[in-house]
């Protein structure tokens, strides 16, 4: 199973239990475009709603996919650089100078895009005696992105600090 297919699953799990919606789930495969729809079946509650993710539909937000991407990304950079704030001995960070940035869209809800956002970072630290830098480190991370707000869902790698 690849890390897309993984952080889907993960993905949708989260929103399943979220939403209220128990069942089994069904996933498709549109032959046209290649695209797999994968639905949660609501529940007998008549106050759930089912959950869809597709890499195809629009959501309703007006967010763009290349703002979605671009804000997925500002967010996991300020919660990296908010991290080191309150770490001591870690006079300045960076992101995105050692190693590849992306955000990629993994799908979509009916309000949202699901965003897979890969950040690289570095920083200098002076701490228990030691004074250094380290470069290249990553965080990969899940967002949903709305036009007015941008939500960590989910954190695969986290940040690693000496101090």
């Amino acid at each position: 199973m690849t890390k897309q297919q993984y952080l889907s699953i993960a993905l949708l799990v989260c929103l399943v239990l979220l939403a209220g919606c128990a069942g089994s789930n069904g996933a498709s495969m549109d032959p046209a475009d290649g695209t797999q729809t994968t639905t949660a079946v609501e529940s007998p509650s008549p106050t759930s709603a089912a959950t869809t993710i597709s890499e195809s539909s629009t959501p309703s937000p007006n967010v763009s996919r290349s703002e979605a991407r671009e804000l997925a990304k500002d967010s996991e950079k300020k919660r990296i650089e908010a991290y080191f704030a309150n770490v001591s001995g870690v006079p300045r960070v960076s992101t995105g100078v050692y190693g590849e940035t992306t955000a990629e869209i993994i799908g979509t809800t009916e309000t949202a895009y699901v965003v897979s956002v890969t950040m690289s970072y570095s920083y200098e630290y002076n701490c228990d005696g030691q004074s250094g830098a380290i470069d290249g480190l990553q965080t990969e991370t899940v967002y949903e992105v709305t036009e007015a707000n941008t939500t960590l869902q989910y954190v695969e790698k986290r940040i690693q600090s000496v101090c």
